[in-house]
């Protein structure tokens, strides 16, 4: 690890030992512990997309929009823990990822303030149930980002994804991916608050279109 990779680490562990301090109600600070508790898991080897990396790049959006959000703390925890747990093709995932956090702060937090990242970190499940909290919705937001990433980054992300699950073949994987992104194109906005909404939804709605333009290309050519 370079110096600056250690720098980076050192930071991003005080950054979560402030978190976490913020929102205990008693003097064991047990934040250290917890922080390692989430390395090993975004370390852990079968990641390659649902890592540290894109937690980072996460809590990097989510310092750019700050000033939009009620309750940031709330939403910096569930970006920490939205994908804690990741076994593939688990469907429960971010139930078992939002049981995890729960577990972990009960008794320490607030339990109006656990409900919300709670409720934050189920979001990201990506379904069609309708959001109406506007920190919830930049959350979703973040989370999906990646999709209105310039054309490259955004094939690059989707090559990690599918690295992931690379043990499914080809046609039933494209088939999944599809219907996903779909069920995303097919509500009212592919981004739920109106900054992302404006700044990433015509880029995702393009980099969407011409993936399934490239799906369909090598299909043909098979």
């Amino acid at each position: 690890m370079s110096q600056a990779d250690i720098s980076q680490a050192d930071e991003h562990l005080a950054r979560f030992r402030s978190l976490w301090s913020r929102q205990q109600s008693n003097v064991f600070d047990g934040s250290q512990i917890v922080y390692q508790q989430l390395l090993n898991a975004y370390n852990e080897s079968h990641r390659v997309y649902h890592n540290l990396t894109h937690i980072h790049r996460c809590l990097a959006l989510f310092d750019q929009v700050s000033a939009l959000f009620e309750n940031p703390d709330a939403v910096e925890l569930a970006i920490w823990f939205h994908d804690v747990i990741y076994q593939i093709e688990d469907s429960q995932n971010e139930q078992f990822s939002a049981n995890l956090f729960m577990t972990l702060t009960d008794g320490l937090f607030n339990n109006e303030f656990r409900d919300t990242v709670y409720q934050h970190i189920m979001a990201t499940r990506h379904n069609t149930s309708p959001i109406t909290n506007s920190d919830t919705k930049l959350m979703v937001d973040i989370d999906l980002s990646s999709f209105g990433l310039p054309w490259d980054e955004f094939l690059n992300d989707n090559k990690s994804v599918r690295a992931e699950l690379n043990h499914i073949p080809d046609e039933d994987y494209n088939r999944k991916q599809m219907s996903f992104q779909l069920s995303l194109l097919n509500q009212p906005s592919f981004f739920k608050s109106d900054y992302f909404n404006e700044h990433y939804e015509a880029q995702a709605r393009s980099n969407i279109a011409k993936l399934f333009e490239l799906i369909k290309d090598n299909e043909t050519s098979v």
